[in-house]
Formats: structure tokens, C-alpha cells, sequence
């Protein structure tokens, strides 16, 4: 049996990190004295701790060596291990590479849209329109599946191009969204909704480039609301003028889509 100190020599690690390593339950003294609770350690707790020196060395975090320390019994368990923590490790790598693509395509694009885009916002009464629609919640990216499906069962009724309706004011991980093109006349169909879209009033902008900045044309349009006292309504519709097509993504930043908030005029506005 070693006391604590003898056990930190022999192993190169610190009193503080063998009373860590007990306190997480990995380096468990084997035994302690009864009279005051020195831990004590034998030859199973240093070969446990070689391998937790060793795991952490290779950048196991403290959940994946007690993962490992329960299911390692031989060698060729530790080679399956530290085979999956190499693949976690590569799959990694390939998220970093993707991030750092975005970061260099965001680069020399984000500040230059921030500062030169400027929002024309308009007050517009915008036109009743009859449409064939798919609602779902779920993510943004995954609305242009559904416009395939509806184009594909519309066919030759298509009418214009398709846009969203956002039955929810706020931004949400899974959104209540329905994915709707504009069709030329009343048809029947069992997984496709039909109805009119009545006409209303509403403030629009057009934003110019990538998604994920399209929150600088709501900020104007939002601004513009709050400024004329116009109470915004759902839902909001954003409209794919020129978009990705069903195969490719095509050139971001020349998407173009106008975003349409409905609003409600206070009494008095003569606007």
C-alpha cells in the first residue's frame, strides 16, 4: 500500500489531481486509515492511474476515461477505444475545416453587407394570391424539400416562385413553417393544402445576398415599424425571388428575396 505522497511520486501526479481523480470516481484509493482517512493506493490502482496519465495525454476528457475505464478489460478493448476516440478526433478535424471555409468566405463578405446594404422599406398592399402549401415545424433548411414536393405535385399550375410563411414572430430552432407556390387555380390533393391568401397591407424590403444575413433586412423593417407605429402581424413571408435551385446552391450572394411583414395601422395613421 502506498500513502497519497509515496502514490504521487510513483505516478507523476499531483496530491490535487489524485484527490480530483477520487472525487470523479476514476482513481478510487483501494483502501484508507481508519483513524484519519489517509487514502491509500496498491499496484490495481497505479496501473489504472498509468493509464488515466496516459488517457489524458491524449485529450480524453474525464467522462471518456471513466467510459473507458468500465469497459476496458484487455489490450484489445483499449484498441477499440482509442481507435473511436481517433475517429471522433478526424470527424472533428473535417468540422474545423468546414468551419474555417465559412470563416474565409465570411471574411472579406460580412462586414462589406453590414455597412453597404442599405434597406429601401416600403409600405405595399399586397395582392390576394392562391397557393398550395406544406406546414411543418421543424428547421429552416429544410423548407426547400417540401417546395420540391409541392412543385412536383403541382406541375404546370405553378404560378410564381415559392416562399415561406413564419407563423411565429420569433426566431426558433424548430420553426413553424409553411413552405407555399403561388398556383394559377383551385386543385385537389391529399398531402397538399390549397387555399387563398387574403390580400393585406404590409411593409417589405428586399435583402440582396447570403441567409444568414438577412437579419439586418428584418432589423430595418422592424425599425421602420416601430418608428410609424404599425403593429406587426404573422405571418411574415419571405419570398424566393432568386434563391438555390432543387439540385445546386448556386452563388449566395446572389440571392435575392423580398420579405414582406403584414402590419396592422393604428387609427389616425394616414398611410
Amino acid at each position: 500500500m502506498y500513502k497519497i505522497g509515496e502514490f504521487s511520486k510513483i505516478t507523476g501526479l499531483s496530491i490535487k489531481a489524485l484527490r480530483y481523480y477520487d472525487k470523479e470516481g476514476i482513481l478510487v484509493p483501494s483502501d484508507r486509515e481508519s483513524d484519519n482517512a489517509y487514502r491509500l493506493y496498491d499496484a490495481h490502482n497505479y496501473k489504472n492511474a498509468l493509464l488515466i496519465k496516459r488517457l489524458r495525454q491524449l485529450n480524453f476528457s474525464i467522462s471518456e476515461i471513466k467510459d473507458t475505464l468500465s469497459l476496458c478489460v484487455d489490450e484489445d478493448d483499449l484498441h477499440f477505444i482509442l481507435t473511436e476516440k481517433k475517429q471522433l478526433i478526424q470527424k472533428e478535424i473535417e468540422e474545423k475545416k468546414e468551419l474555417i471555409e465559412k470563416i474565409n468566405a465570411s471574411v472579406n463578405t460580412i462586414i462589406k453587407e453590414e455597412l453597404l446594404m442599405n434597406y429601401e422599406v416600403k409600405v405595399e398592399q399586397i395582392p390576394s394570391v392562391q397557393i398550395a402549401s406544406i406546414r411543418y415545424v421543424g428547421k429552416y433548411e429544410d423548407c426547400g424539400k417540401y417546395a420540391g414536393k409541392i412543385f412536383r405535385s403541382v406541375k404546370g399550375k405553378a404560378s410564381g416562385d415559392f416562399f415561406n410563411l413564419y407563423h411565429e414572430l420569433e426566431y426558433s430552432e424548430q420553426a413553424d413553417i409553411e413552405v407555399c407556390v403561388p398556383i394559377k387555380s383551385a386543385m385537389s390533393t391529399s398531402d397538399i393544402n390549397c387555399r387563398t391568401l387574403a390580400e393585406m397591407k404590409a411593409i417589405t424590403t428586399i435583402h440582396k445576398g447570403r441567409y444568414e444575413n438577412i437579419g439586418n433586412a428584418y432589423k430595418a423593417l422592424f425599425d421602420y415599424a416601430k418608428n410609424n407605429d404599425y403593429e406587426v402581424k404573422t405571418p411574415i413571408r419571405d419570398e424566393y425571388i432568386k434563391g438555390p435551385g432543387m439540385i445546386f446552391g448556386g452563388n449566395p450572394n446572389k440571392y435575392i428575396t423580398k420579405i414582406i411583414l403584414p402590419i396592422k395601422i393604428n387609427e389616425g395613421d394616414d398611410s
